[in-house]
């Protein structure tokens, strides 16, 4: 979970970057591209990751990217918070949670 000044970072920034962990091993990134391509949410393993260190069964290991248009892959998407768990991160951190998919996987626990 993110205390107030990092995640001040993570809504300043305009690249944000998400770490996936397996097993407390980093096996890749996630991120959001808002390029001239449309709003990608892109996820890629990191180069060596072992076929059996997946985040998820429907995402196997590949060298290729995960590319999901307007929203972060299921896998991901099942991650941000809702209902009282929602309120709480708005309560928390602010409404400028409110339209940031990726700031909400940022605060996530889990």
């Amino acid at each position: 979970m993110l205390d107030a000044s990092a995640l001040s970072r993570v809504l300043s920034s305009p690249a944000l970057e998400l770490d996936a962990l397996v097993a407390g091993a980093k096996v890749g990134v996630l991120w959001r591209d808002t390029s001239s391509s449309g709003d990608r949410y892109v996820f890629e393993y990191d180069p060596g990751t072992q076929k059996n260190m997946m985040v998820s069964l429907s995402m196997p290991v590949r060298s290729e990217p995960w590319i999901c248009l307007g929203k972060p892959h299921p896998f991901f998407e099942q991650n941000i918070p809702e209902g009282v768990m929602w309120q709480a991160a708005i309560a928390r951190f602010g409404k400028a949670l409110m339209n940031s998919q990726m700031a909400l996987l940022a605060v996530a626990d889990g």
